[in-house]
């Protein structure tokens, strides 16, 4: 599925591996994530931009319009030494127009590209998704059936029969097409529904996927939807027993398990090889908590990679000090996250 790297590229992943993390870094970003659009046809109950239940703060999305094809485009030419990209963002990113455009653009750039659908209306999309060259492509579950699904989502039930039906037809026409993209189920879990965890397992080795990703609660300060009231720590006990005694080694299914939060904290790596854009072409180094790229510069700017934003960002993290991480850097897996999968 995927090309080989260009020169260019191999040469900046060389220049990242032989250097140790500093504030001005001498290579560029190796991973592109990309906003496509702040669209989407659902509002999931813990989407920080789309529930209706979570309120404004300081880190939160901004809508954004969608990103142009040009702008794209003029993106991926500035950092074409990136190895690979992700068509994501912050709503759905099948409602862009030009999304297997871009696609395809990021391909011709010999990128590994992903993205990712909640799979209520991709249905039509199915061929374009299995011959454009996309190397990983997600699935959002969020549950194991209808009423796992409503009570996790808040979303109607039927929406639920509808994502199955386009993953069991994703996974039949894979096979006619031969294509190599890789099909992967994700689901948001918490305090509160991680034993859905197995269930949610067997459901995605019966439909045929490649993977099953679970993805630890991303929190807020919004009442409900609190660190404390839904993430999951090292230090709840009986937490890390149900994981620890799931027996996965009987499945066939890859599986991914959440990591839990830690008092543990380290380097996000996000900073130092992430480069994210929003619709307006505003920059971030964080395509999972911190996603308010209102204040952070252009892409288009003359160095924008070293921007006082970027500086600013690493220099807190390799402080070593929590007490100089952002709110949501202190609840988020890529720094205090510890696996409990062996």
């Amino acid at each position: 599925m995927t090309n080989l790297p260009s020169l260019s590229q191999t040469y900046n992943y060389l220049k990242y591996k032989l250097s140790k993390p500093s504030e001005i870094l001498k290579y560029g970003p190796l991973m592109l994530s990309v906003n496509v659009t702040s669209r989407c046809n659902i509002k999931c109950d813990f989407c920080h931009v789309h529930s209706d239940n979570i309120g404004d703060f300081e880190y939160k999305h901004r809508v954004t319009p969608d990103l142009s094809y040009d702008l794209f485009e003029e993106f991926v030419d500035k950092f074409s030494d990136a190895v690979s990209i992700s068509l994501i963002g912050s709503g759905e990113p099948l409602l862009n127009k030009d999304f297997f455009r871009m696609v395809e653009y990021s391909k011709k750039n010999k990128m590994l590209v992903s993205t990712s659908t909640n799979g209520i209306n991709s249905s039509q999309h199915i061929k374009e998704i299995l011959t454009s060259g996309i190397d990983v492509f997600e699935v959002s579950i969020n549950g194991f059936d209808e009423e796992s699904f409503y009570l996790n989502t808040r979303q109607p039930k039927e929406f639920f029969g509808r994502i199955v039906d386009f993953v069991k037809e994703l996974v039949k026409q894979k096979k006619i097409y031969r294509s190599k993209t890789q099909i992967v189920l994700t689901s948001v879990i918490d305090r509160n529904n991680y034993i859905q965890t197995e269930a949610t397992v067997f459901l995605a080795e019966s439909l045929g996927v490649d993977k099953i990703a679970f993805q630890q609660f991303l929190p807020t300060p919004t009442r409900g939807y609190t660190p404390n009231e839904r993430c999951m720590f090292t230090s709840d006990t009986e937490i890390v027993d149900y994981f620890k005694n799931l027996d996965l080694d009987k499945y066939a299914v890859g599986i991914s398990l959440p990591q839990l939060l830690s008092a543990n904290y380290r380097v996000c790596n996000s900073h130092f090889e992430l480069m994210r854009i929003d619709g307006n072409g505003r920059v971030g180094g964080c395509s999972v908590m911190l996603l308010n790229n209102d204040d952070n510069g252009y892409f288009s700017e003359n160095d924008v990679w070293n921007s006082d934003y970027f500086v600013e960002m690493r220099k807190g993290f390799l402080s070593g000090n929590p007490d100089n991480y952002l709110f949501p850097c202190k609840y988020c897996a890529s720094s205090c996250g510890e696996s409990i999968q062996d």
